[in-house]
């Protein structure tokens, strides 16, 4: 079928393809899907998207929880990483499989759901049990390790929702 100079092959699923004169005929076997597993891969792929970008979403949503006087830093640190991967993608992303992006980007969303809790342990242990006497000022060296591991956690959240969201 011809359309503007165009060439598109039309297959029984209804699959439209637009072909170049120099490009030889494809077979569709692999691209025609049955309703079933259509509505299987529509599914996979909403739920996916959704617990793709659930987390950097809760992370701006707590970033007073996190650094109530720098929620700019926690800004910055869930913008950042995921500049940088949008960025460099086309440089890299050929030379990675989709499987391997995916559990890249799952094992970057433990590693991140790990070092933000760890860093609010880290921090709740420094406040104590309450009593105000002893009590370590905000900015002791441990407060900052807690804040440096909450922030690091919000940083491997950027980089695994941009991993798993660019194509």
């Amino acid at each position: 079928m011809t359309e503007e100079g165009n060439e598109y092959e039309i297959y029984e699923c209804g699959l439209r393809l637009k072909t170049r004169p120099s490009e030889p005929s494809r077979t569709m076997t692999n691209h025609c899907l049955d309703s079933t597993t259509a509505a299987k891969a529509v599914r996979s792929f909403w739920l996916m998207g959704l617990l793709n970008n659930a987390p950097w979403v809760l992370m701006l949503a707590v970033a007073t929880n996190i650094s109530a006087g720098g929620v700019a830093l926690v800004f910055l640190s869930n913008q950042i990483p995921g500049l940088i991967v949008k960025l460099t993608a086309p440089y890299w992303f050929h030379l990675m499989t989709y499987e391997s992006r995916i559990l890249m980007a799952s094992v970057a969303m433990g590693i991140a759901c790990f070092l933000v809790g760890c860093g609010g342990l880290v921090r709740d242990d420094i406040a104590g049990d309450g009593d105000d006497a002893n009590q370590e000022p905000e900015d002791s060296d441990g407060h900052k390790w807690g804040l440096a591991l909450e922030l690091l956690g919000v940083s491997f959240v950027s980089f695994s929702c941009n991993l798993g969201e660019v194509r």
